[in-house]
Protein backbone atom coordinates (compact mmCIF):
# COMPACT_ATOMS: atom_id res chain seq x y z
CA UNK A 1 0.00 0.00 0.00
CA UNK A 2 1.53 3.43 -1.03
CA UNK A 3 -0.24 5.51 1.62
CA UNK A 4 1.54 3.26 4.44
CA UNK A 5 5.17 3.62 2.66
CA UNK A 6 4.39 7.60 2.53
CA UNK A 7 3.25 7.63 6.66
CA UNK A 8 6.33 5.75 6.99
CA UNK A 9 8.69 8.21 4.76
CA UNK A 10 7.38 10.82 6.55
CA UNK A 11 7.92 9.35 9.94
CA UNK A 12 11.11 8.82 9.16
CA UNK A 13 11.83 11.82 7.60
CA UNK A 14 10.23 13.79 10.73
CA UNK A 15 12.96 12.02 13.12
CA UNK A 16 16.01 12.88 11.15
CA UNK A 17 15.13 16.20 11.43
CA UNK A 18 14.38 16.10 14.98
CA UNK A 19 17.70 14.80 15.46
CA UNK A 20 19.88 16.50 12.46
CA UNK A 21 22.63 18.82 13.23
CA UNK A 22 23.87 21.73 11.28
CA UNK A 23 27.53 21.47 10.29
CA UNK A 24 27.68 25.27 9.80
CA UNK A 25 31.33 25.45 7.93
CA UNK A 26 32.25 28.79 7.80
CA UNK A 27 28.14 30.19 8.08
CA UNK A 28 28.02 31.25 4.53
CA UNK A 29 24.89 29.79 3.47
CA UNK A 30 22.71 29.71 6.90
CA UNK A 31 20.44 32.41 7.85
CA UNK A 32 20.92 33.41 11.23
CA UNK A 33 17.32 34.20 12.29
CA UNK A 34 15.15 32.05 10.08
CA UNK A 35 16.80 28.43 9.48
CA UNK A 36 16.11 26.07 11.88
CA UNK A 37 20.09 25.63 12.47
CA UNK A 38 20.00 25.28 16.29
CA UNK A 39 17.60 24.01 18.43
CA UNK A 40 13.85 23.11 16.74
CA UNK A 41 13.06 26.62 16.38
CA UNK A 42 14.44 29.67 14.70
CA UNK A 43 15.98 31.90 16.59
CA UNK A 44 13.80 34.64 15.44
CA UNK A 45 10.78 33.16 17.36
CA UNK A 46 12.88 32.85 20.73
CA UNK A 47 13.97 36.15 19.97
CA UNK A 48 12.76 38.48 23.29
CA UNK A 49 12.12 41.55 20.99
CA UNK A 50 11.57 42.72 17.75
CA UNK A 51 14.56 42.80 15.22
CA UNK A 52 15.23 44.84 12.15
CA UNK A 53 14.61 43.66 8.98
CA UNK A 54 18.36 44.00 8.02
CA UNK A 55 19.23 41.88 11.06
CA UNK A 56 16.82 39.64 9.75
CA UNK A 57 18.32 38.47 7.04
CA UNK A 58 21.82 38.06 8.25
CA UNK A 59 24.20 34.63 7.85
CA UNK A 60 25.78 33.11 10.53
CA UNK A 61 28.66 34.17 8.99
CA UNK A 62 27.81 37.76 9.79
CA UNK A 63 28.40 36.91 13.54
CA UNK A 64 30.44 33.95 13.90
CA UNK A 65 33.67 35.50 14.67
CA UNK A 66 36.94 32.96 15.58
CA UNK A 67 36.40 33.46 19.37
CA UNK A 68 32.48 32.71 19.06
CA UNK A 69 31.47 35.94 20.12
CA UNK A 70 28.21 35.99 20.04
CA UNK A 71 27.63 39.33 21.99
CA UNK A 72 25.66 41.14 19.53
CA UNK A 73 22.49 38.84 19.78
CA UNK A 74 22.44 39.04 23.78
CA UNK A 75 20.19 41.87 23.27
CA UNK A 76 17.77 40.07 20.92
CA UNK A 77 18.12 36.50 22.84
CA UNK A 78 16.97 35.01 26.25
CA UNK A 79 20.62 33.91 27.93
CA UNK A 80 19.48 30.08 28.18
CA UNK A 81 19.62 30.50 24.29
CA UNK A 82 22.74 31.61 23.71
CA UNK A 83 24.11 28.83 26.01
CA UNK A 84 23.26 25.76 23.89
CA UNK A 85 25.62 27.01 21.08
CA UNK A 86 28.15 25.52 23.04
CA UNK A 87 26.79 22.06 21.67
CA UNK A 88 26.97 23.00 18.10
CA UNK A 89 29.04 21.28 15.63
CA UNK A 90 31.40 24.14 14.35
Amino acid sequence: NSSHTWRNIRAGYELIQKGAKWGLGNGESINFWTDRWIGETTLLKEAICELPEQEQMQKVKHYWRNTRDWEQQKKYLPQEVIETWDYCVW
